[in-house]
């Protein structure tokens, strides 16, 4: 599977225009061969905590984008939103397929406390994977990454590919590339972090999205600036290196039961 990350610039807090902005690179993705496009997290918007200005309803504009860029270019795509529930605001990573069916839907699981961004945000409290061209994409969003209790039960629920959409801040962007290695190394699984570029909410952003390959090895990373980031993703790579180096056929399930797949 050939997989485009989109790392943009942002409208800051300007849906419309944003995405307005990221059309041409979806079509700079799509003549390049790809079957599935990732954009990074609350990608129309940015970081922001001001809830009520930015989120959307489940079903609001930046979702039907991306159903629309999806079934329009007959690609899969997974973008970040800001959404308003009926509870509050959650931090969403949402999948749609080709056909414009919402493949799955993950509410961040640890809001980033550093950035306040729990006083925003509720928690999500599942872990989700979905299947799509032969592969098992577990999702996460950007602080989740620095916890690696998540990514075991992904890796436990099938995932062969581990995806984390990011606002990601330069100051710690060597963080990003080791954990992001780290992750994909311990579950021996693909791992896919797609991050923007440029100034926003006074922080600046570095890119350096990147794909990695099971064995812990970087296969593509992004540059500094607005890109289109080509990757590609193989489940006969996963299946051979799990073979090879059958490492997470030793976890102890019994031992540490809570990591495993309910």
């Amino acid at each position: 599977m050939r997989i485009a990350l989109i790392q943009h610039d942002v409208d800051w807090e300007d849906a419309i225009a944003t995405r307005r902005r990221v059309e041409p690179l979806v079509a700079r993705a799509v003549s390049g061969g790809a079957s599935l496009i990732v954009f990074p997290e609350m990608f129309a918007v940015g970081f922001s905590m001001a809830t009520a200005r930015v989120a959307e309803p489940v079903d609001g504009p930046t979702t039907a984008w991306l159903t629309r860029i999806a079934v329009e270019r007959g690609v899969a795509v997974i973008g970040g939103l800001p959404v308003r529930t009926a509870d509050g605001y959650e931090n969403h990573a949402v999948a749609i397929g080709p056909d414009g069916g919402e493949l799955a839907r993950y509410a961040k699981i640890h809001p980033f406390s550093f950035g306040r961004e729990h006083e925003h945000y509720a928690p999500g409290a599942t872990s989700v994977v979905f299947e799509h061209g032969g592969l098992t994409f577990g999702l996460s969003v950007c602080y989740d990454l620095r916890f690696p209790e998540l990514y075991r039960r992904l890796m436990t629920q099938g995932a062969t590919v581990l995806v984390n959409i990011a606002n990601w801040p330069a100051a710690r962007v060597e963080h990003w590339r080791l954990l992001l290695r780290a992750r994909a190394l311990e579950n021996v699984a693909y791992a896919v972090g797609i991050n923007r570029v440029g100034r926003g909410g006074r922080l600046e952003y570095p890119g350096a999205s990147a794909v990695i390959e099971p064995d812990g090895t970087p296969q593509v990373e992004g540059p500094e600036n607005e890109a289109v980031v080509f990757g590609e993703l193989h489940a006969s790579r996963v299946s051979r290196i799990r073979s090879e180096l059958p490492f997470v056929g030793d976890l102890r399930r019994d031992v540490f039961a809570g990591l495993a797949a309910d």
